[in-house]
């Protein structure tokens, strides 16, 4: 453990291959399993085609299952409502959790394109893409279908005051909600 890392968490996206089923986790575990001198553990892909395998990837010992509300990449595709809320009602049958990077789709996109055709190279016009706001409302979206669903729910790297007002209600409301953010915001 130099330097004092004491633990690592694999993430699933951005990272080959992503965690999406038993064989992917058996890969994974049995090379990290060799080579680690410290704890660590695995969060599972929550994607449409991945549903079907978290209970399994559950017994296995998946931490949680991350999806993104926003767009994220072709081979990790974003988590539509519709699949979100079947995910939950799964994850809320094993105690599972699920951790979402909360950011209203088409918003967002919608923005981003906009930015990227207008070719603006000013670093605020990110904001103006993406803004407060489409944060804001996912947060509130995935509250509201994890009361619905019993499912346990954490938001990652939260960027906004407002959220953190916001989850900080619910919990006082009893909902089972979790949140992480990181240093730069």
């Amino acid at each position: 453990a130099a330097a004092g890392c004491t633990c690592l968490i694999d993430m699933p996206l951005n990272n080959d291959p992503s965690l999406m089923n038993k064989e992917i986790f058996d890969l994974k575990m049995g090379r990290i399993s060799k080579h680690s001198y410290v704890d660590f553990a695995l969060w599972g892909g929550l994607i449409p085609s991945s549903l079907k395998d978290m209970s399994e990837m559950h017994d296995l010992g998946c931490i949680g299952f991350k999806g993104f509300m926003s767009f994220a990449t072709e081979a990790y595709p974003r988590i539509s409502d519709g699949y979100l809320v079947e995910g939950m009602r799964l994850s809320e049958r094993f105690g599972g959790l699920i951790a979402l990077h909360a950011e209203n789709a088409e918003v967002a996109d919608f923005g981003c394109k906009h930015f990227s055709q207008i070719h603006c190279a000013d670093e605020a016009c990110f904001d103006q893409a993406r803004p407060w706001w489409t944060e804001y409302e996912a947060i509130q979206r995935s509250v509201l279908f994890g009361k619905m669903t019993g499912a346990r729910t954490m938001i990652c790297h939260m960027t906004i005051t407002q959220g953190a007002e916001y989850l900080r209600n619910a919990k006082k409301e009893g909902t089972a909600v979790y949140v992480e953010t990181c240093p730069h915001y």
